[in-house]
């Protein structure tokens, strides 16, 4: 009989416990089918999605520090800055599961071509992926800058010419340039999504793919202009070319690409300081609004002292055939002035070196004193200092040297 209660007290124990409304208790009992459902993990997809023909700079939020923009502390800035850089390889991530998941073969063939391909089938594989999505193709664009760094010439030459349509039909904003990080108004983050986690997220993947590729893109033009400073002559005149269409095409680095090419019209050989004149014509042309900023860096040039002859003469080539319209009264004025300082500099640096023949300029004398007397105040001090070495080497000072002199500068 005791045997008999215990079994039964067992099987109490272990048996579904009822409630006070007559059901038997699930947590004691059976788990539910509800209970029992495994917990499936959300699919997460990338913040950022690119619509075919469309430029990621159009979705852009192209807020940046304003002057009543207050910053933030370093410690807090390199907190939202590391998120940033996180956020944005995990979108990449997100986006290229998605592409293997959705892509079938065409995304796997093209991941074994970038990875195990020719140099250009990679190349252009590459390109393909960039231009599918190029805030999620920004490793490639690094890959593609990483190769024009390199120190075969020949590799250097077949990349670049990609990389610059790349980055004119794809990557630089064709009306402004593009924005660090450092200065965007984090402060304001938070208002600018709306308050919305999602949106802040978004705004910080493409925040950063924009830091990211400011520096990619000024390690191609370091790379440019190592390519334009160096022996092979076939790649300084490609390099030169490329930075010349940036320079017309984009505002991105406009400053630093207009000095590079300047700075090469007086190169040694004249192929290139000749191209260069060419060149400089052709970006006035394409962007006429930039006349005024070409024409005062190559008169800059002109007056550096280390500038040789031949950059005097490639300078005064470009201006005597700088293009103008109805648009340009005020430059075409300036010109006439510039041309003749530019004229009268090398004459006066050139003329030392030619004292064997320089007689043959005393018949020009009165030609000289014209201009001195009808030109600007810069123009006539170069045309007394030309004067000066002129008469000093016949011996011929005059009081008409001297009165011209007094009456130009009292």
């Amino acid at each position: 009989m005791k045997e008999r209660i215990k079994k039964a007290d067992q099987a109490s124990e272990t048996a579904p416990q009822k409630s006070h409304t007559g059901r038997r208790s699930e947590t004691n009992g059976k788990p539910t089918e509800k209970n029992n459902k495994p917990k499936v993990p959300k699919k997460q997809f990338p913040f950022v999605k690119h619509q075919e023909n469309a430029k990621w700079y159009d979705y852009q939020i192209n807020e940046r520090l304003g002057a009543d923009d207050s910053t933030l502390p370093t410690e807090k800035f390199k907190e939202i800055f590391d998120e940033a850089h996180m956020l944005l390889q995990n979108d990449v991530y997100l986006y290229n599961q998605l592409m293997r998941s959705q892509g079938g073969s065409e995304a796997a063939w093209l991941q074994t071509v970038v990875s195990k391909g020719t140099s250009g089938d990679r190349m252009t594989a590459m390109q393909l992926q960039i231009t599918k999505s190029p805030v999620h193709g920004i490793s490639f664009i690094s890959e593609l800058v990483r190769q024009c760094e390199k120190q075969n010439i020949r590799q250097s030459m077949e990349t670049m010419p990609l990389l610059e349509k790349i980055l004119i039909d794809e990557l630089l904003p064709e009306t402004r340039k593009l924005i660090s990080f450092e200065m965007r108004p984090l402060a304001r983050l938070n208002e600018i999504a709306s308050g919305s986690e999602q949106g802040r997220k978004r705004i910080l993947v493409l925040w950063m793919f924009e830091h990211e590729l400011k520096k990619i893109y000024a390690s191609f033009i370091k790379s440019l202009e190592l390519l334009a400073n160096g022996a092979v002559e076939t790649a300084i005149l490609r390099s030169v070319k490329i930075i010349s269409n940036l320079l017309a095409e984009r505002p991105e680095a406009e400053a630093q690409l207009l000095t590079s090419l300047v700075n090469k019209l007086g190169h040694p050989n004249y192929k290139v300081g000749a191209r260069i004149a060419h060149l400089l014509e052709g970006v006035c042309a394409r962007q006429p609004a930039m006349k005024q900023v070409v024409v005062t860096e190559v008169e800059r040039l002109v007056y550096r002292k280390n500038i040789n002859d031949r950059g005097h003469l490639y300078a005064a080539t470009f201006l005597s055939q700088l293009p103008f319209s109805r648009h340009d009264p005020e430059l075409a004025v300036q010109t006439e002035p510039r041309l003749l300082r530019i004229l009268l500099t090398a004459s006066n640096r050139a003329f030392p070196f030619a004292k064997a023949k320089a007689e043959s300029l005393v018949s020009d004398i009165d030609t000289l004193y014209k201009l001195m007397h009808t030109s600007t105040f810069t123009v006539s001090l170069q045309t007394l200092k030309l004067l000066f070495q002129v008469l000093e080497l016949s011996d011929s000072f005059s009081d008409r040297y001297y009165s011209a002199l007094y009456r130009k500068l009292f």
